[in-house]
């Protein structure tokens, strides 16, 4: 007696639900499109909460403001940032939780610029700060 009954009401939902998930991805999507995609390191994560076998967000408060403009580009403006007012599948794929966190987390790092740098990149981005540090006033030690 406990099972929910599929009724028209919960169809509806649903469907709503999944129009929301699509309108996210898209705006999600685009705003990616737009910047140029680089190795970045994600250090802001989004925390995927179960709910009713599915999984609901919650957005950090550094990554709410990504999370507004988003909301607004998918034209759901009275969503929370915090929550998204949404829930997602828990398992792979586009529309999943796990999708849909790992796209705002990595626009959030690609706007933050926390960019992973390697070999000779990183060598030369310390060479760079090194000379910088050097410019302030140690002209007189040389050996």
């Amino acid at each position: 007696e406990s099972r929910p009954r599929a009724t028209g009401e919960n169809m509806a939902a649903a469907q709503k639900r999944l129009e929301d998930i699509h309108r996210i991805l898209g705006a999600l999507d685009s705003l990616l499109a737009a910047r140029p995609d680089r190795e970045v390191i994600a250090v802001v994560k989004v925390t995927r909460l179960p709910r009713k076998g599915r999984l609901a967000f919650s957005i950090p408060r550094e990554m709410q403001p990504l999370a507004r403009r988003v909301l607004d580009l998918a034209g759901l403006p009275d969503n929370d940032a915090e929550t998204l007012n949404i829930t997602a599948s828990c398992g792979g794929g586009v529309m999943s939780a796990s999708s849909i966190a790992g796209k705002f987390e990595h626009l959030h790092a690609l706007e933050t610029g926390v960019e992973a740098v390697e070999g000779a990149e990183a060598e030369e981005a310390q060479g760079e700060s090194a000379a910088d540090g050097a410019v302030g006033g140690s002209a007189g030690a040389s050996p």
